[in-house]
């Protein structure tokens, strides 16, 4: 997937900012050569070069490729076609959101049509750019068309950004865990903007249902206990004061509530969901934790590790649990192994080894 080409911040109003910076890991060649191409210019695999001002057979491509299951694919296939019908609807009326949709279409097709990565990876992060410059500059209306939009719009945004960031190929540790920290902490910037719109509204529209599916965490209000081991090696911790290893359980329950829900086979989809919301519900100080590299974070990572890999059937996660675990496991060594055993009644265990992130 590719990288990112701007920081997202919030203004007093809330608005998405976004400044230039350039990311720590160097695009291939063959991705540079597609980002810089002339607009006006085909590809030499015949695919069209995405412009900013006007739509392209490229465009057309991606929202006929588009699918309400290409952006929560965990949600049952029977509400994809009038799901995908609502979103593009709404989309139709809100230029940030169309654009964004084509990007995370791009986005799809550059791991579902790997020949074709490069070129479908500049479209998403130029179509991307322009959803977001365009989110800026739109007002912030309080009918209920632009209120869905604008929820819409943050959710899908989420989504994207955390499936770049879990892409950690090509990556040493420590640069994997430096854009992982900055998806968190753009996607959670992406969240309070939407946090501040009239969820009332939301609720009355067709669409509220399924948003409320895709982007509530009611159904975590009450995360689930630790049991006995995991709560003493918190408790046990000594490299951390109180207000850390209160932070450090709380990202520990969010993530068994997720095995939790997963060993109910009724409630696996709600399960698999905690795959993108436990970045939004961890607190700040577990997230300055990680960004540390501290050891108690880095192994509770590692345990999220085995959540994404019940995750391992969305595109928006694949491989990435099994290759996150292992470079944990191999940098923290054998006395950090009961942090990272397996939750009891989850079946497919990892096998390992598998090939890891790389790291010095």
């Amino acid at each position: 997937m590719y990288e990112y080409s701007h920081h997202l911040g919030l203004s007093s109003r809330g608005s998405l900012l976004t400044t230039c910076k350039e990311h720590q890991s160097t695009p291939s060649r063959d991705e540079s050569d597609a980002a810089e191409a002339p607009r006006t210019r085909d590809s030499e695999n015949g695919q069209q070069e995405i412009s900013n001002d006007s739509l392209n057979m490229a465009h057309l491509e991606l929202i006929v490729h588009f699918s309400f299951d290409i952006y929560v694919p965990e949600f049952d296939q029977h509400i994809k076609e009038p799901a995908t019908k609502l979103v593009l609807q709404t989309a139709l009326k809100a230029p940030f959101l169309m654009h964004e949709i084509l990007a995370i279409s791009a986005c799809h097709l550059s791991v579902t049509r790997p020949s074709d990565a490069a070129i479908y990876r500049s479209q998403a992060v130029q179509l991307q750019t322009k959803a977001i410059e365009l989110f800026n500059m739109s007002t912030r209306d309080a009918d209920r068309d632009n209120i869905c939009a604008r929820l819409l719009f943050s959710s899908i945004l989420g989504r994207h950004i955390i499936a770049d960031a879990l892409d950690s190929h090509g990556l040493d540790f420590s640069s994997f865990l430096q854009r992982y920290v900055q998806g968190i902490r753009i996607y959670r910037g992406v969240r309070a903007v939407a946090a501040e719109e009239d969820w009332n509204v939301l609720l009355g529209s067709e669409l509220g249902p399924l948003m409320i599916r895709g982007l509530g965490i009611a159904t975590y209000d009450q995360p689930y206990e630790l049991e006995d081991t995991l709560w003493h090696l918190v408790f046990h911790a000594t490299g951390l004061n109180d207000e850390e290893k209160a932070s450090c359980e709380t990202a520990l329950r969010l993530i068994e509530t997720g095995f939790a829900n997963l060993r109910d086979l009724t409630r696996s989809e709600t399960g698999r969901r905690m795959i993108f919301l436990w970045s939004i519900m961890l607190p700040d100080l577990f997230i300055e934790l990680l960004a540390r590299q501290v050891p108690e974070a880095i192994a509770i990572l590692g345990r999220y590790a085995i959540l994404l890999h019940y995750g391992r059937s969305l595109w928006q996660v694949g491989d990435a649990g099994p290759r996150l675990l292992h470079t944990i496991q191999r940098l923290l060594g054998p006395a950090w192994d009961p942090w990272l055993s397996w939750p009891e009644g989850l079946r497919n265990p990892i096998v390992l080894p598998v090939e890891g992130i790389h790291f010095a």
